[in-house]
């Protein structure tokens, strides 16, 4: 193999495939990527086994051919590099000379037959959407995902089809996160799916704010689509809870929190906190509400907002993590709060979001 490629535009794409190799691994070739050099055009493709991403690029190739790189190898020396254009060029054992201005370097490579093969994959569904609005659906409530190894199906992203509304949500069983987008394109049966939030992650790095995504998948697999570059995972299988039964039909009360004010006050009196579950007391008045945190080690703090509210006074109160995260990751200006009472489930919302938290039991 010999071709040359320029220099941002590798970097650019290598970028993008490095992020799904995993930092230890048992086995050496999947620290590698797969490089193919034909047709003026050069393809990497990095996996772990869960996830396959494949991107092209424009090459002027002297001589096609197929050989391995270390991955994080590579993109740390092309990150460095200065010239505008890089030489690459592999011999018979897979080691690769890599020249770019007057730097010259040699990594050692692998036999690409090692190199996992390609997923087998047949689609039944399709799914086109906006890819802003997909990277909306995706920080509206991946940080609910769960953590725990017991429950691998929480690990995800459950996202539904139907009745031309595409929904994504997510829960760790202590909160639930929905929210809602019309594709531009969607199966008129019903269908639903769980994608591992690795592969959430890794998607949401390649959608840009414009143009589409197209979503294939089956039972067991998803291909997302992005023209020049392709990702492959594995579905989350087994049975995600019926998030539909736990929102509450009604609320008694209600009223609108704005969102860069409830991150800066929620930040501000979480600062005496010391544990990861600290918790905060929201009490609500007339016109205002007063936030209230404190801890045995550090001390306490308060901070209040004026807001219009007018119902009857009570107090209410959440672990401060889970209170803060839909208002950093929610797009747009201001949520909801509807309560019935310090002991209920409690929901914020926002059109075509919401965001159901337990209050913590006041001692």
């Amino acid at each position: 193999m010999k071709c040359t490629v320029e220099k941002s535009k590798l970097l650019e794409h290598l970028q993008k495939v490095c992020n799904v190799v995993d930092r230890k691994t048992a086995m050496p070739i999947l620290n590698n990527l797969y490089v193919e050099a034909k047709d003026d055009t050069l393809t990497l493709t990095a996996t772990n086994l869960e996830i396959r991403l494949t991107t092209t690029l424009r090459a002027k190739v002297e001589i096609e051919g197929i050989t391995t790189i270390p991955s994080k190898s590579l993109l740390a020396l092309v990150s460095k590099l200065k010239d505008k254009e890089i030489e690459f060029e592999s011999n018979d054992q897979f080691h690769t000379a890599i020249q770019c201005g007057n730097a010259d370097f040699f990594l050692l490579g692998i036999d690409p037959k090692e190199f996992p093969e390609l997923f087998e994959f047949e689609p039944e569904q399709k799914v086109c959407i906006r890819q802003s609005d997909f990277v909306k659906m995706i920080d509206a409530v991946s940080y609910a995902c769960s953590y725990d190894d017991s429950r691998k199906i929480l690990k995800g992203i459950c996202f539904t089809g139907k009745d031309g509304v595409f929904a994504a949500a997510a829960t760790d069983s202590k909160r639930l996160a929905v929210i809602e987008k019309t594709p531009e394109k969607m199966p008129e049966e019903f269908f639903n799916f769980v994608l591992p939030l690795k592969t959430a992650i890794e998607t949401k790095r390649l959608l840009g704010s414009d143009g589409t995504v197209t979503l294939e998948l089956n039972s067991k697999m998803i291909r997302i689509d992005l023209g020049d570059t392709v990702l492959m995972s594995k579905l989350l299988e087994g049975s995600y809870p019926n998030y539909q039964n736990i929102i509450p039909a009604s609320f008694k009360n209600e009223v609108v929190l704005q969102k860069k004010e409830m991150i800066e006050s929620l930040d501000l009196v979480g600062i005496p906190l010391t544990e990861a579950n600290g918790s905060v007391t929201l009490k609500f008045g007339s016109e205002e509400m007063e936030l209230f945190a404190q801890s045995t080690a550090v001390g306490e703090g308060r901070d209040k907002l004026m807001l219009p509210y007018q119902g009857e006074p009570f107090q209410v109160v959440f672990n401060l993590s889970y209170l803060l995260a839909p208002f950093k990751y929610f797009h747009g200006d201001a949520l909801t709060m509807k309560i019935n009472d310090p002991t209920s489930p409690v929901m914020l919302t926002n059109g075509d979001f919401l965001y159901i938290v337990m209050p913590i039991r006041a001692k």
